[in-house]
């Protein structure tokens, strides 16, 4: 039971690494669940670029709605020069998740 509304958003560390007692990369719950998204997003577009077909299957046709509508709000926020967009479409699919 939660004791405070604001304890779930407590970072909690899952396992401790640091070096030197300066550089602390120690990876808390949030870094835990945000790399679980990533795969889980890079599975998906793995597998749906895999034997791409003309005619596409679910999977493919999941990963191209993906595209095409961060493709879409790329270029209506930074305008036709948005159409290299690689780095924006990481973000947004991390981001989004």
């Amino acid at each position: 039971m939660l004791l405070s509304p604001l304890e779930q958003f407590e970072l909690k560390i899952i396992y401790g690494l640091s070096f030197f007692n300066y550089i602390d990369i120690s990876i808390t719950n949030s870094v835990f669940f945000m790399l679980l998204g990533i795969s889980i997003i890079l599975l998906l577009l793995l597998f749906g670029t895999f034997k791409a077909r003309i005619l596409p299957k679910l999977v493919q046709r999941l990963c191209e709605l993906f595209y095409i509508a961060i493709l879409r709000v790329a270029s209506e926020i930074v305008g036709q020069k948005g159409k290299i967009f690689s780095n924006i479409f990481s973000i947004f699919l991390i981001i989004g998740k």
